[in-house]
Order: C-alpha cells, then sequence, then structure tokens
C-alpha cells in the first residue's frame, strides 16, 4: 500500500480528501511516478506524500544496499564521500565511482597517492605486506662483488674476527635467494667486521644500501663506514662531509629484515673501503644481505621488491578503466592514478608485467620506478 492510501485512510471522515488543494498539499491517488525516482518530486503525487514516499524509499534502498554496485547518483555519492572523503569528479559516471570506491578499499583508505606508503598500502592488498619493501633511491648498476653471498666468500670480502664472535655466510635466513652474512656475537660482544674495497671511483654521489635484522632490538647493534683510501678519511654521515677521524652510523635493527639507504659524496676519485662491523648486544645475532653500492640519481627512484617462498606460477592480474574488463582489449593508454581505475582478475600466483602496470600508474610524473620479485629458499 502506497503512503497516499495510508493517509487517505487515515484522515478524519469530514475532510474532503477529492479536492485540489488536498491533492497538492497531502497527495493524490492514484499516481504515476516517473519510471525512476531521483528525487521527491518525482512520485507526482502531492507535497507531503512525495516526501515520505521518497523517504521510505531511501531507507530501504539504502539499507539493503551492500554493495556499491547496487548503488547509483546521490547514495553511490554520498556512500563514496563518506567512506573516503573523496567527491565525484565533473561529469564522472557511476561505473569510475565505483572504480574508484573499490580501489580505496584495496589501498587501505589511503587517499595519497605516489608516496612509499600508498604504494605498500595498494600492493598489500595483492601481496603480504611485511614481504614488501620499497626501495627509495636504488641502485641501479651494483658495484658490490657478491652483494648476496651466494658464492663462497672470497678475496673480495675482508673478514676480520675477534674473541669468540663468529662471521660466517648462513643459509638459516637469507633475505633473499640462499644465503645471508651473520654474525653470532660473543657474551662479550667481541666486534667482527666485513669490508670490501670498490677500486677507482670518480667523484660523485652514491647510495649505499642493504638489508639487515638482528635478535636484540633495544639499541644500535650494527655500524656502518665508509672510508677513502686516498687519504684514509673516513665518511661523517651526519656531517656528509669526510673527517679524520674513524667514524661511521649506528643503526638500530628489528628482528625481520629492514631495508637501509645511506648516501655519500665523493668529492675526488678515489677507491673506497665499505665496513660493517658489530657493536654492542652481546650474545646477538645478527644478519647483513643484499649489500648494493652505485650512482644515485639526479632524480627519485624507487624500486618495489617483493619476497616469496614459491608459488609463482599462474594467475593474472588486469587494469582497467570501466565497471566492464575488457581483458585483452585493455587500452592501458587511458589509465591515469590508481584511484580512478579498477584493480580486477584472479590472482594465484605473481605475474611481474601487471604489478609493473599497477606501478607505472601509481608514480608521479619524472620518478623512475620498477618491480622485482625476489625468491627465498628455504
Amino acid at each position: 500500500m502506497s503512503i497516499i492510501e495510508e493517509l487517505n485512510n487515515k484522515m478524519p471522515k469530514w475532510m474532503n480528501t477529492s479536492t485540489k488543494e488536498y491533492h497538492a498539499i497531502w497527495g493524490k491517488y492514484p499516481f504515476n511516478p516517473l519510471s525512476t525516482i531521483t528525487k521527491s518530486a518525482d512520485y507526482r503525487c502531492g507535497a507531503i506524500a512525495n516526501e515520505i514516499e521518497y523517504l521510505v524509499a531511501y531507507a530501504d534502498y539504502v539499507s539493503k544496499a551492500d554493495d556499491p554496485e547496487k548503488l547509483f547518483e546521490r547514495y553511490l555519492d554520498y556512500l563514496f564521500h563518506v567512506f573516503t572523503g573523496l567527491h565525484r569528479f565533473r561529469e564522472e559516471s557511476d561505473g569510475s565511482v565505483r572504480n574508484r570506491l573499490y580501489s580505496m578499499f584495496r589501498r587501505r583508505m589511503n587517499s595519497v597517492w605516489g608516496t612509499k606508503w600508498m604504494i605498500l598500502d595498494v600492493f598489500s592488498y595483492f601481496l603480504p605486506r611485511n614481504e614488501l619493501y620499497v626501495l627509495e633511491n636504488y641502485v641501479e648498476n651494483n658495484l658490490v662483488t657478491n652483494f648476496g653471498f651466494e658464492n663462497e666468500v672470497g678475496p673480495e670480502w675482508q673478514l676480520q674476527t675477534n674473541g669468540n664472535t663468529v662471521l660466517q655466510r648462513s643459509s638459516e635466513n637469507p633475505f633473499e635467494e640462499s644465503w645471508a652474512m651473520r654474525w653470532i656475537v660473543d657474551e662479550n660482544g667481541s666486534i667482527s667486521s666485513l669490508s670490501q674495497v670498490l677500486p677507482a671511483l670518480p667523484a660523485g654521489v652514491y647510495t649505499l644500501s642493504f638489508f639487515v635484522r638482528s635478535t636484540i632490538t633495544q639499541y644500535d647493534i650494527v655500524k656502518v663506514s665508509v672510508r677513502r683510501t686516498l687519504d684514509n678519511k673516513y665518511y661523517d654521515f651526519t656531517l656528509d662531509m669526510w673527517v679524520n677521524n674513524e667514524t661511521g652510523i649506528r643503526l638500530k635493527t628489528i628482528n625481520r629484515y629492514e631495508y637501509k639507504n645511506l648516501w655519500i659524496l665523493l668529492d675526488v676519485q678515489s677507491n673506497l673501503e665499505i665496513i660493517f662491523s658489530n657493536i654492542n648486544a652481546p650474545g646477538a645475532v645478527l644478519d647483513v644481505d643484499m649489500v648494493e653500492f652505485g650512482e644515485r640519481k639526479s632524480y627519485p627512484t624507487f624500486k618495489l621488491l617483493a619476497r616469496s617462498t614459491g608459488g609463482q606460477a599462474g594467475g593474472y592480474l588486469n587494469l582497467h578503466y570501466s565497471s566492464v574488463d575488457p581483458e585483452a582489449s585493455t587500452n592501458y593508454n587511458k589509465m591515469s592514478y590508481i584511484d580512478i581505475d579498477h584493480i580486477g582478475g584472479t590472482f594465484t600466483g605473481i605475474t611481474a608485467q601487471y604489478l609493473q602496470e599497477i606501478l607505472d600508474m601509481i608514480k608521479p610524473a619524472g620518478v623512475k620506478a620498477v618491480f622485482d620479485m625476489i625468491a627465498v629458499r628455504r
């Protein structure tokens, strides 16, 4: 039964429900609403009945619309704004708004694009967050030999041990591939070091990066030094200059691999010696892996790393700019930022091509970004 029928049945007997005034104020029956109701007047009934009919329909519609696909126009706008804080673009279609709503959920409601944390939020929808790393100012051409310790340590790495502290390759907990360098610090905290000399580096700006973890996290446990063999000076990472006294940077770690990135300004051609050593933390276990050193670009760069222990075969990931997935006919040139586009498909493995295309969408103009899948063999 319609609202106006209810009203008419409950009106006092002395009120004439057939007059034009009654129809205009309360409503007329029968009435013929428009085929699509978008505002109260579309019921074409009467001022009060229109509003009540619309209120009932709105409450019923919203209560049943648990999927954005069931929402349109103002209802969709309301949901979109409440949950994301964003607004519909001028002349933006409902399909595009739905896609943006889905994308926002997939990126954990992060409304800022082009940042490290947004990148992690986006890709953590598809991959485990604790296996994702964003490497800012990454090394493109690595000058470190045996950087992942996958080969037996030879003359490229110099190991200096003291006391009962053990320094050796370990396959127990590598960051990538099968091996890492491990310190097992004795009860006295005896310091042992690992170093490599990089020959004849021209003047320039360089990046030193590596992955590190330790079992003790309360205080600094690893020290990194860079020595210029030309004059035996050390780089002061605090002052960004070369100094005479032996110095370096002391780093705190956590009990999972962290990415560390340092930059060095070399003002004259020289050999450089990179030195890693343990400090403090008697009884700690310290792991270092994937040591990279190379030119620091004059423009921003970042690399997305995803670690995996297997299961990389199969699956696909499609990006499309409308609510309908055109599969192979997707025109990727029409896509822009990820909060405008839709991510779909099935995902049982990793296809680096598609992940790279997501990365291309979310990186700001003028920033170089790449995706790398690295395997950890257990």
